[in-house]
């Protein structure tokens, strides 16, 4: 059985693999929180059924396009 460290060192990795997998599909903020949360929930073999485990990110994203003086925000469990 995994020690809590070490399940968060693994949940680390593959959030870190996903977020790059997610960049290179995608460059809004919301878009690459879901596909991020979706490659993160697959490889911990979790599923939306009551009984199985929620271990989430708390993270956030934000674009700044600085020609246009505007940002975009997404926080999964992370509010502005």
């Amino acid at each position: 059985m995994l020690l809590k460290q070490e399940f968060l060192d693994l949940k680390r990795m593959i959030s870190s693999e996903k977020l790059t997998d997610a960049l290179q599909e995608w460059d809004q903020p919301n878009e690459i929180l879901t596909v991020l949360n979706r490659g993160v929930k697959k490889s911990l073999n979790q599923t939306d059924k009551e009984d199985s485990t929620r271990d989430g990110l708390d993270t956030a994203l934000c674009s700044v396009d600085i020609k246009n003086r505007a940002a975009l925000y997404s926080g999964a469990n992370r509010p502005i």
